[in-house]
């Protein structure tokens, strides 16, 4: 069976128009052509459709029946084309993210679920790593888009403050007796824990103890918040981390906090410049954006 959705659309018209005549004015077709569409479906689907009357055609009933899946038909061919037309102007394409911190802090979460809604032809690629290394990858076109603490003074560079931070020592319950309360000189003899490469974090903590005549033991250094938790769940060193991580560490009887001072930390979206227009990066940074909004 080949017959094409134009002799559907030249049926559907004669029903609508009761005429030939009528059919031909609305697909702008000569009436020969209209009666050679009628006579060509008609022999590929072997059912007469119309009735020739003194007021002109009248549909079957098979044809009523044919009609309905042909409106179908033309209906369903419809939504394709416009289908098409959508996915061309479609935001579409991978992007890779750079993560700095715990889902929780970062609410990865509602990010996560308003882009695959709103923009389910976005890729996206998580990609945990400490604020050094992030600028470094967005400055190597590396990553696409990240988060960052601290201040971003590089003018390639576009960045969205979200908000602050707020920090804390958190001490792993091992060591809690050894610093029970703020003692800059006792925890300078704990181990500590690190972001591999620059992270304002380690600044803060470094000239805190500079301040006193004091360096802190570096132990382990990694680019992950979240193993940078485990290892103080497990007691291998201290960590200056966002309060909301130290606390879960604190409820769970891993770890105890101590805050010394105040220590807030900005906390940025990062991107190109020379990306600034590019619709993968503006979807990303609006929604970023929409979801920190206060």
């Amino acid at each position: 069976m080949n017959f094409e959705l134009q002799h559907l659309r030249t049926f559907v018209a004669v029903a609508e128009a009761g005429s030939v005549t009528g059919a031909a004015k609305r697909l702008y077709l000569s009436p020969p052509a209209v009666s050679a569409h009628i006579q060509k479906l008609e022999d590929e689907l072997q059912v007469p459709l119309f009735v020739r009357t003194s007021q002109g055609m009248e549909v079957t009933a098979q044809g009523q029946v044919l009609r309905a899946k042909a409106e179908q038909a033309l209906q369903a061919a419809q939504n394709v084309v416009r289908q098409a037309a959508e996915l061309q102007s479609e935001i579409r394409g991978r992007v890779t993210f750079g993560i700095n911190a715990s889902p929780q802090v970062l609410r990865l979460a509602p990010i996560i679920q308003h882009l695959h809604t709103e923009y389910p032809g976005i890729d996206l690629a998580l990609v945990h790593s400490a604020t050094g290394k992030i600028l470094e990858a967005l400055r190597s076109g590396t990553l696409d888009i990240g988060f960052v603490f601290g201040p971003v003074t590089d003018r390639v560079l576009v960045a969205h403050r979200l908000g602050m931070i707020d920090l804390v020592i958190a001490v792993p319950q091992r060591f809690a007796s050894q610093v029970p309360q703020v003692d800059w000189a006792a925890m300078a003899k704990l181990p500590w824990l690190y972001s591999d490469g620059y992270c304002p974090f380690q600044d803060m903590i470094d000239t805190c103890f500079a301040a006193r005549g004091l360096r802190a033991q570096r132990v382990v250094e990694t680019n992950d918040e979240a193993t940078k938790c485990d290892l103080v769940r497990a007691g291998i060193g201290l960590a200056l981390l966002d309060r909301e991580e130290a606390n879960a560490l604190a409820a769970a009887g891993a770890a105890v906090i101590r805050e010394p001072e105040p220590m807030p930390c900005d906390l940025s979206l990062v991107y190109a410049a020379q990306r600034a227009d590019d619709p993968l990066i503006q979807a990303i940074a609006g929604t970023v954006c929409l979801v920190w909004a206060p």
